[in-house]
């Protein structure tokens, strides 16, 4: 995904009237939205805090993390007739991108406790058919617009739930503009210019009758300039071929077990390399792949069946183990890794991390516990095996991912 700096579509500004809601962090971050800007209506802040309660008619603080202080507010909020036209979630803009980086999974798992918030939101709108005109997403350092920019990445899983929110959403408007720390201004300015920009160009191509128009906008301010992501083709056949990192009778670490793909790069290295290689999963098998396969299940049938046919692989050079872990233990997997590299008498050559979990499930069915799930082998199986890599700086990491993740899809929030 290649960034771009562009120009804002010359469109006369409309008038953005209506009730706006203002999920922050802090009192403090409301200094920057300026009231006046957002030309009619009445601006209603919500602050995240211990449990509901309401200060006045227009401020009111929240539980972000408990669908149940959401859902008292948006009751207090109809008591008081404010119907909401626009939404703008600010939850996390105080994070700083060189001071709150996680240390730890303990402090990686917090943060995404933060980030479940905006999931706990749209469950709440969606158990109450609220449709605003528009919701926009305001976030600090999650896209980076060149290779020296350091970013946000704990906090990166917004993106996904956002792109997730069009989809089950459908009359609603949405805007991700994201700040660099250098941004001074008044977001206020930047955030009406782009809400502008995109209900205007919703506007003609209502009235040109078409019916394919995008209702989604992502941007980055960077100082004065405006980027926006692209999607550019690559001619691979065209670049200049280079050696590759794989290692002759190199270590590899593999995570995702016995699955497809894992079994596909595994032969690979034992055929072309004769490497040594490591595969992780979450099943315990035997020890010994030659034992019987009475009273286990069909799937870990399979999976013996699969690690016997790649030892057979290994005879003509190499070897080929299976050890199950949990991935997102840094410590467990730092003490399998140390094991395996006293016994091959060579140091870890690289990762290749294939484990995953795929699943369909709209954002108003995740739970925290569902979530956790889904992101424990991709989000802090990631983080486990950076620390690992961390002491092995001449290691190769590979990954993978959905082009999901890409343009994100109904019933894919969480991928």
């Amino acid at each position: 995904e290649e960034t771009s700096s562009v120009n804002m579509t010359n469109i006369e500004d409309m008038q953005l009237a209506g009730h706006c809601l203002l999920m922050i962090d802090s009192m403090d971050l409301a200094s920057k939205f300026v009231v006046g800007e957002m030309d009619e209506g009445e601006c209603i802040s919500v602050t995240n805090g211990k449990e509901f309660s309401k200060i006045s008619r227009l401020h009111y603080v929240a539980n972000f993390n408990k669908p149940h202080d959401l859902d008292q507010l948006f009751g207090a909020l109809k008591e008081e007739q404010l119907d909401v036209s626009y939404v703008f979630y600010l939850n996390g803009m105080s994070n700083n991108v060189t001071g709150n980086q996680p240390q730890t999974i303990d402090e990686l798992k917090a943060i995404q406790e933060h980030n479940y918030a905006i999931v706990h939101l749209a469950k709440v709108m969606a158990d109450r058919n609220l449709q605003p005109s528009t919701f926009s997403l305001v976030t600090h350092n999650l896209y980076q617009t060149n290779d020296m920019e350091m970013i946000s990445y704990a906090y990166s899983p917004l993106i996904g739930f956002f792109k997730t929110l069009p989809h089950e959403f459908p009359e609603t408007t949405f805007l991700h503009i994201d700040f660099s720390d250098d941004v001074h201004e008044n977001y206020s300015l930047y955030i009406k210019k782009e809400l502008n920009n995109l209900l205007a160009l919703a506007k003609l191509a209502q009235e040109k009758d078409e019916t394919d128009y995008s209702k989604t906008a992502i941007v980055a301010y960077r100082g004065n300039k405006r980027y926006s992501p692209r999607i550019t083709r690559v001619e691979l056949e065209n670049k200049a071929l280079s050696d590759s990192p794989l290692r002759q009778n190199g270590f590899y670490l593999i995570t995702g077990g016995l699955g497809g793909v894992a079994k596909l790069f595994t032969e690979h290295l034992l055929r072309h390399c004769q490497a040594k290689v490591l595969l992780v999963g979450r099943t315990t098998l035997p020890d010994n792949v030659e034992e019987g396969y009475f009273d286990r299940s069909t799937s870990t049938k399979e999976k013996m069946k699969c690690l016997k046919e790649l030892k057979s692989l290994a005879q003509n050079g190499g070897e080929v183990h299976y050890v199950a872990c949990n991935i997102a233990d840094p410590v467990q997997l730092e003490a399998i890794v140390a094991e395996w590299e006293e016994r091959f008498g060579q140091a870890l050559n690289g990762v290749i991390h294939l484990a995953g979990v795929y699943r369909e499930t709209l954002l108003k069915d995740e739970t925290m516990s569902t979530l956790d799930e889904m992101f424990r082998a991709k989000v802090y199986g990631t983080f486990a095996l950076y620390q690992l890599l961390k002491n092995r700086p001449n290691s190769i990491y590979i990954t993978s991912s959905s082009t999901t993740t890409l343009s994100s899809g109904y019933m894919a929030g969480a991928i």
